[in-house]
């Protein structure tokens, strides 16, 4: 992965599928850079929680519980909705089997 620019808004697909609860890295860390989400698209398969964390496992947002074939959107924001720690990636954690996908726009910030 290649270091982002720090003012330049970059995005990353999602696409997650799990025969059980699991947690799918869909952001790497960039080493001296924190991780700033900027807008989310989250869609789901069936009935689940899905969590956004950093590559810790610290929780992001909480567990956020999702109907089957819906989700959410938070809109792009240059404030951000959250960030990871210094040199931790972005991870979705899921409590069930299921199909996740959607876009997460980041940015990598110092």
């Amino acid at each position: 992965m290649s270091i982002v620019r720090a003012d330049e808004p970059t995005s990353a697909p999602i696409k997650v599928s799990h025969a059980g609860a699991a947690t799918t890295v869909v952001v790497l860390a960039v080493p001296s850079y924190r991780l700033k989400i900027v807008s989310l698209l989250i869609l789901v398969s069936t009935d689940l929680e899905v969590t956004i964390e950093d590559s810790d496992g610290t929780d992001l947002t909480g567990s956020l519980p999702i109907s089957a074939n819906n989700g959410f959107v938070l809109a792009p924001a240059e404030m951000g909705w959250f960030k990871t720690g210094v040199g931790k990636g972005i991870r979705i954690k899921t409590s069930a089997a299921g199909r996740v996908g959607g876009v997460i726009g980041y940015q990598a910030i110092p």
